[in-house]
C-alpha cells in the first residue's frame, strides 16, 4: 500500500523535529535539588539493605553487601558523588 504525499510529508517533518529537539533535551543542564545538594555536602549517601534477602543484599565473606540493592546504591553514589564506595 502506497503512502500518500501528505502523510509522507508529515512523517518527514515529525522525524526532522525529533532530530532537532532530542539532542537539546539530552544536553540540558539540570540543577541539583536540595536532596542531592545535601548528599554532596555530606559527601556520603546513607542507604540501607535487608541482609536477609538473598539476591537483594547479602553480606559476602568479607562482610561487604552484594546483590541488587547494594548495586543500585553504589550506582547512585557514583552518579551523585563520583565514587561508588
Amino acid at each position: 500500500m502506497a503512502m500518500s504525499g501528505t502523510r509522507r510529508l508529515r512523517r518527514c517533518v515529525a522525524a526532522l523535529a525529533a532530530a532537532m529537539v532530542l539532542p537539546m533535551l539530552a544536553s540540558a543542564q539540570v540543577l541539583p535539588g536540595p536532596t542531592l545538594a545535601s548528599i554532596r555536602t555530606k559527601g556520603v549517601l546513607d542507604c540501607g539493605v535487608n541482609p536477609g534477602s538473598p539476591g537483594f543484599g547479602v553480606p559476602d565473606s568479607r562482610g561487604e553487601h552484594r546483590g541488587m540493592g547494594p548495586s543500585i546504591w553504589r550506582t547512585i553514589a557514583a552518579a551523585a558523588l563520583g565514587d561508588p564506595a
